[in-house]
């Protein structure tokens, strides 16, 4: 075997050992509920996102994070919505539902509290993720959402506390019917969170400099031995 190809195998090998290493974390929603405008019913877990008799309707999604191990990083994280919650009820045969950042007080959230800026926040700021829901005037499939880098970042930065995804429809606004997903729901645990967590793998760019480096060094060490 060549040098270049021992440096390949190692690296390979170290990335593979790193990928081993992974552990996956499933967490269930504490809470979930919704916001229109700036109402709220505390206990009320009907996860309704959309336009319902004139108004518009954000939900959310409220997790107990555990502790990641020192040392250790978010790889990945998904949020699957629960299926048989309700019904996709409407005219739009897709709607585009978007996933946020909410970076308000969560005591306020839960309690009934929040207000108009609860509502704003849930369906605004930092993309946590989106997808494209269909399956018109049924019941509710489970739907599942890759979180961008940004929510994975906001997910290690939160340690173990609670942690909050707004959700919102992107379709333009109806007043004169219902366009919605999850209407007539009420399930708690409405949602699913899944971590994968371990050590940080190295971009490919990374191993590959690496293996450049390496390479280097050897060619330097003949070349100082055929002196």
């Amino acid at each position: 075997m060549t040098l270049l190809s021992r440096i390949a195998a190692a690296a390979a090998l170290s990335v593979a050992a790193l990928s081993a290493q992974a552990a996956t974390v499933t967490l269930n929603t504490y809470y979930n509920g919704w916001y229109s405008g700036a109402s709220h019913l505390v206990g009320n877990t009907n996860t309704i996102t959309g336009f319902y008799t004139g108004s518009e309707y954000r939900s959310f999604y409220a997790f107990n994070l555990p502790a990641v191990a020192a040392g250790e990083t978010i790889l990945s994280a998904s949020i699957t919505f629960l299926a048989g919650n309700g019904a996709n009820r409407g005219a739009y045969a897709d709607k585009h539902l978007s996933l946020f950042d909410y970076t308000g007080s969560i005591d306020a959230l839960t309690s009934g509290n929040g207000g108009v800026a609860a509502f704003a926040d849930l369906g605004s700021g930092a993309s946590y993720g989106s997808t494209v829901v269909n399956g018109l005037n049924a019941s509710m499939s489970a739907v599942t959402v890759q979180l961008t880098s940004a929510a994975l970042k906001d997910l290690l930065d939160a340690g173990a506390n609670r942690f909050v995804i707004g959700a919102a429809l992107q379709d333009p606004f109806v007043s004169n019917r219902e366009e919605t997903l999850w209407s007539a729901s009420g399930a708690n645990p409405a949602a699913r969170l899944t971590l994968v967590t371990g050590q940080a793998i190295p971009e490919p760019g990374s191993v590959a400099l690496l293996g450049a480096a390496a390479l280097a060094f050897g060619l330097a060490g003949r070349r100082r031995k055929a002196k």
